[in-house]
């Protein structure tokens, strides 16, 4: 019947989810941790600040989205990781 289907697709999506959330996490994570990036969520802004690996400084950012693209705002990161 339908109602069975649906409870089929309904655990599979939760089985799913079980196994991605905590993936997801982990990379997001790795990400964080590999590049020293802290984001700032409070605000419609891309912002944040970077932490250098050799405790040498933090460099703040923040970058509106709608004046610059996605590609810009990520090779201005890029740029910031590669001068910490």
């Amino acid at each position: 019947t339908r109602a069975s289907e649906l409870a089929a697709r309904e655990q599979g999506v939760r089985q799913q989810e079980l196994v991605e959330v905590p993936r997801a996490r982990h990379t997001i994570s790795l990400y964080a941790n590999i590049s020293s990036i802290r984001w700032d969520f409070g605000t419609s802004n891309v912002k944040g600040f970077l932490a250098s690996a050799g405790g040498s400084g933090i460099k703040a950012f923040e970058m509106d989205p709608a004046q610059q693209s996605g590609f810009e705002m990520t090779n201005h990161l890029w740029e910031l990781m590669g001068t910490s």
